[in-house]
């Protein structure tokens, strides 16, 4: 018996040793698989980083840029900005015209002044930013309106457009009389 248990024992730590030799080259293998595949990965992981790395830059190329043709955005709309108020201006010197021209139409005629006023913004006028005339970049100065001439008739005109109206209304006038 001792010789059958002797036996039985020298075959179980064969097999042990059978199987720790598998398992050994098992992992000899896939310690050779790692180490041959090691490089490969390591160049994957460098051409990461330096995608990585281009994209950092072109990010910040694309900044730089957008911060750029932004700073140009707000100077055209700066500059928008100042042309609507000096247009505003201008109409508001158009209307302060005709109402002036109407005005002189009516008394001329003998009719009562209209009391409605001309504007482009309806009956409420709006404050703008440039709402004194020197504080934009550009301003309408009718220098015949600074100082009404008097005509030989003894009206006094306030713009030589107005004195060429009434003249012109006078012809008609006589013409039609």
């Amino acid at each position: 018996m001792s010789t059958t248990l002797s036996l039985f024992m020298d075959v179980l730590v064969m097999s042990g040793l059978v199987a720790t030799i598998y398992f050994v080259l098992r992992l000899s293998k896939s310690l050779d698989n790692f180490r041959s595949h090691r490089s490969e990965f390591e160049a994957l992981m460098e051409e990461l980083s330096q995608n990585i790395e281009h994209a950092y830059e072109t990010l910040a190329s694309l900044k730089e840029a957008s911060n750029r043709s932004g700073g140009d955005i707000n100077k055209q709309i700066a500059e928008a900005k100042t042309l609507a108020d000096e247009l505003k201006i201008m109409n508001q010197s158009g209307n302060n015209v005709a109402n002036r021209l109407e005005s002189l139409v009516a008394s001329t005629s003998g009719q009562a002044a209209p009391s409605q006023e001309y504007s482009a913004y309806g009956d409420d006028e709006g404050e703008f930013e440039g709402d004194q005339i020197g504080g934009s970049s550009f301003a309408i100065q009718d220098r015949e309106f600074d100082e009404p001439a008097a005509d030989a008739s003894g009206k006094k005109f306030q713009s030589q457009a107005e004195k060429e109206l009434f003249e012109a209304l006078q012809r008609n006038k006589k013409k039609s009389a």
